[in-house]
């Protein structure tokens, strides 16, 4: 199998650019034009769009500044960042790349390959919400439990429980109704309608 065989079989693309602001391309791979929806002769030379236009504006001077710092110092570098697709598609990408150096020291080029992650930013980006909700209702129980420890008078805990609740599950009303001589009386409620209501208990 050849060299170029083996490049267009990788599930990215293998580039060769310019260290310059553009990162003009003077080799792309072709699996640019499933990762970005441009193949690729546009983007060589920049001939249609440079790679630092389908990065995601937010995303662009990060860039730069990190490969830069790499580059300087003669390691390799990787990044994750976003990108914009031909098709106004953002996607998270992987970027490995190093640079190659004249005799002096100079950056001649820079070499790397880029992958698309965006399934496995997505998934972490939801384990992280999960996470986040998990402890945001356990903070609240946590809290809620001290509220209960320290609050000596009943309808005021009765509130505070409701308030907390709203924080873990979000309702539109609630109320918490005590069994006294078979009426539930509202003890305390969240919902403008339900002051002072009594139900009778039928337990025939």
């Amino acid at each position: 199998m050849s060299n170029s065989t083996i490049l267009n079989n990788l599930p990215g693309i293998a580039y060769r650019a310019k260290n310059d602001r553009d990162w003009t391309m003077s080799f792309v791979s072709q699996g640019c034009l499933a990762l970005t929806g441009y193949p690729p002769a546009e983007l060589i030379n920049s001939k249609t769009i440079a790679w630092a236009q389908l990065i995601h504006p937010a995303d662009q001077e990060a860039v730069w500044e990190e490969a830069q710092y790499a580059l300087q110092t003669g390691a390799s570098f990787s990044l994750t960042y976003r990108i914009i697709t031909a098709v106004n598609q953002e996607k998270w990408v992987w970027e490995q790349g190093q640079g190659v150096y004249a005799a002096d020291g100079t950056v001649l080029a820079v070499v790397g390959f880029i992958t698309d992650i965006t399934e496995r930013m997505i998934t972490q980006q939801m384990l992280e919400r999960r996470v986040a909700e998990r402890t945001r209702e356990l903070t609240t129980l946590r809290e809620l439990s001290y509220s209960i420890a320290s609050t000596l008078e009943l309808e005021p805990l009765l509130l505070l429980i409701l308030d907390k609740l709203k924080e873990v599950v979000d309702y539109s009303g609630s109320a918490i109704q005590m069994l006294h001589k078979d009426v539930m009386v509202m003890r305390a409620s969240r919902r403008p309608d339900a002051l002072a209501a009594e139900v009778k208990v039928n337990y025939q």
